[in-house]
């Protein structure tokens, strides 16, 4: 191989390198120490909104406003509706007092995730910002009734008179990291590195349903079917299997030659999916149909 065939995986892998080292230094909470880190990991793959959300970051952090902006619209133009970064670049604005530009990209991030709170709170109170007390009110109570830490900034009926609430960027955890760095690695198609965060993920919060579902997601397409089997049996304890889940045991199942389980899983997909999923459900008739066939052998 040639000295020009190997410049571009030499670069990637560099590319990498700054990436998982500025990472660790977000974590420890030393924006600083991540910047220029990923300046060089953008120079190096200026397409990879992974790198120019984790730059926006770290500029947040240090307050570098005008820049974090600019890397945040980045990361969306890269990857449009990419929550964390329409709730960070929301937050950024809005303590730069600028909440008519916060309003549309924190909309996205409160229609993306409705039901967490952050989302519902900084929504309104961009809309507080702006004018429109009775929206404000609305996400202000309903941020209040996912999160009781945000009762005492619901506004006041007559006038509204919430108390002025300081704004900080949102660093992510190390369990966010790695969240968004496993959906990284499977946009990419690296699965198995994928599945490796999300596993991490679950042992920082064991009872994480977002992390268990996309860790049984990517093991299924990994075609590691036992251990999306495990993770699947750890989301059933957590709440109710969705359609989506059931047919991912389903297909795990029949691929493990394990026939009862499979047909069984399958039927309960069917029941419950409504015709939502009608590709999946015609897949999982004809394995119905010739599962029972062989069983009959």
């Amino acid at each position: 191989m040639s000295c020009l065939a190997l410049l571009p995986l030499l670069l990637f892998a560099s590319q990498q390198d700054f990436v998982a080292d500025a990472l660790k230094a977000l974590d420890a909470g030393q924006p600083a120490v991540a910047e220029p880190l990923l300046r060089q990991a953008v120079s190096a793959a200026p397409d990879d909104y992974f790198g120019h959300f984790n730059l926006a970051l770290a500029l947040s952090m240090q307050n570098k406003d005008e820049e974090a902006v600019s890397e945040f619209r980045r990361a969306l133009a890269l990857k449009p509706g990419l929550y964390e970064a329409d709730l960070n670049l929301g937050m950024v604005l809005l303590r730069d007092k600028k909440a008519s530009d916060a309003l549309p990209v924190l909309k996205e991030a409160v229609e993306a995730k409705p039901d967490l709170a952050r989302p519902n709170f900084y929504y309104g109170e961009a809309l507080l910002q702006t004018g429109d007390s009775a929206g404000a009110d609305h996400y202000i109570r309903a941020a209040a009734a996912i999160d009781p830490r945000y009762r005492d900034n619901i506004p006041a009926p007559a006038p509204p008179a919430p108390p002025p609430v300081t704004l900080a960027p949102a660093p992510l955890s190390e369990f966010d990291t790695r969240m968004n760095l496993g959906k990284k690695l499977r946009d990419d198609h690296k699965y198995d590195e994928a599945a490796q965060q999300f596993i991490d993920a679950t042992k920082l919060q064991p009872d994480s349903t977002p992390a268990w579902n996309n860790l049984a997601g990517v093991l299924v397409i990994a075609k590691r079917f036992s251990e999306a089997v495990g993770a699947l049996d750890r989301l059933k304890a957590l709440e109710p299997e969705t359609p989506g889940q059931l047919y991912f045991r389903a297909i795990s199942l029949d691929s493990l030659r394990q026939h009862k389980p499979a047909v069984a899983a399958y039927r309960q997909f069917l029941a419950a999916d409504g015709g939502k999923m009608p590709d999946e459900e015609f897949l999982a008739r004809q394995r119905i149909r010739i599962i029972e066939s062989e069983m009959k052998r």
